[in-house]
């Protein structure tokens, strides 16, 4: 059945693409680039019995930096009806030295163990029907309806082995990888020709789902995703140039009997952007 409706949906879309006449500005690419001005986060990863330590990022983990890079691509059917897929990627630089024994991920960090974040992984993947039920020549509001999908694993790298046989360092969360639905809504202003002022705010929630994946029983997954941005650009011929200021939020948990996982992250980002338009 799913398959069967997955097939009419790309012979809709594939039926309004061909039937849509010259681009005539339908089809976007933009390439984005973000800096987290101010940030903060922690990890906790349980094993067993034993409680992973709550480690911030800043102050127990030493990172500093986190920054991402992202592409989008998005296609616009009529006034009304338009899809978009972006694609994330995020890292994080710092490191820090314990200056007391830490227990993580079922085993131990003896004091005097630097440990190095930066190889942790984080990418997210999203998929969004875009709808405009309003627009004017001075402005727009568009309603967003998609999935989100994130893999990450987290890395705490260390110098020297851990007090244990168990000599695993990360946690590889995106093991449970799941899309999850999300809204949006996004409201644009054109107050001069060429210059464009945009208001999103974007988001995921679940809570203690249960998944399809089971270790030491089944899995139940948290989540909770939130962007919030406000952009001006402006337009020069088929390219707009722009700056962002993006509030992101970041929680992850997974739970089940043999293990306790929770990430997150939240900071207030500066990014730059490049749209071409066709």
């Amino acid at each position: 059945m799913i398959r069967f409706a997955l097939t009419v949906l790309v012979f809709v879309f594939a039926a309004h693409a061909l039937t849509a006449g010259p681009l005539g500005d339908r089809l976007g690419f933009e390439v984005r680039a973000d800096y987290a001005a101010d940030f903060d986060g922690f990890a906790k990863i349980r094993e067993h019995r034993l409680e992973g330590e709550h480690l911030g990022l800043h102050d127990d983990l030493g990172v500093d930096q986190w920054f991402s890079a992202s592409f989008e691509a998005a296609w616009q059917f009529d006034d009304m009806n338009g899809l978009r897929a972006t694609f994330t990627w995020n890292q994080f630089r710092g490191g820090k030295t314990f200056d007391h024994d830490v227990p993580h991920d079922g085993a131990v960090f003896g004091a005097g163990t630097t440990i190095d974040f930066g190889p942790t992984r984080w990418w997210r993947a999203e998929l969004w029907y875009e709808l405009t039920p309003w627009r004017s020549e001075w402005g727009r509001l568009t309603l967003l309806a998609g999935v989100t999908l994130d893999d990450l694993n987290v890395f705490l790298e260390p110098n020297k082995p851990r007090i244990s046989s168990k000599q695993e360092f990360h946690e590889d969360f995106g093991a449970q990888r799941m899309p999850l639905p999300a809204l949006g809504a996004r409201f644009s202003v054109m107050p001069v020709d060429g210059l464009r002022l945009a208001f999103e705010a974007r988001g995921t929630y679940v809570d203690n789902l249960a998944t399809w994946y089971h270790e030491g029983g089944r899995i139940y997954h948290s989540q909770t995703n939130l962007d919030v941005s406000a952009t001006i650009g402006y337009r020069v011929a088929e390219v707009e140039f722009g700056a962002a200021l993006r509030h992101r939020v970041f929680r992850i948990e997974d739970d089940s009997k043999e293990d306790g996982n929770e990430f997150a992250a939240r900071g207030t980002h500066v990014g730059l952007y490049v749209v071409v338009r066709l």
